[in-house]
């Protein structure tokens, strides 16, 4: 596939996710923010590999328990939410983003009087 299409899908699948999460957050995580960070579709579009990030990072694990065991659920709205845009609808494999909770560790060790590394 084009890496143009392919980049156009990747997007469309991650905005049309963090509306779907935005939705089941309200029910299933209340008191959690979960998005949707990036999306990466193989050539095939066999395959999407889904990054999610959670706050507080303290749900992560049972957010991404969640998005796996009803994976099947997730990939149903998808398919309702993009409407047969895709002849296949890639499966989906959930991983936790954990960027934010690094930087923040990172920005902890610099408040704490470590050596900055722009100085």
């Amino acid at each position: 596939m084009d890496s143009n299409r392919l980049q156009k899908v990747s997007k469309q699948v991650q905005q049309d996710l963090a509306e779907i999460y935005r939705a089941i957050a309200k029910n299933e995580f209340s008191g959690s923010l979960v998005s949707v960070t990036h999306v990466r579709i193989t050539a095939d579009l066999s395959l999407a590999w889904v990054n999610i990030s959670v706050f507080p990072a303290s749900k992560a694990q049972e957010v991404l328990e969640w998005s796996r065991k009803h994976k099947g659920h997730v990939k149903d709205l998808l398919v309702k939410k993009m409407q047969g845009s895709l002849r296949r609808m890639p499966d989906l494999e959930f991983r936790i983003d954990d960027a934010l909770e690094r930087e923040s560790e990172i920005d902890k060790i610099l408040r704490e009087g470590g050596d900055s590394p722009i100085s």
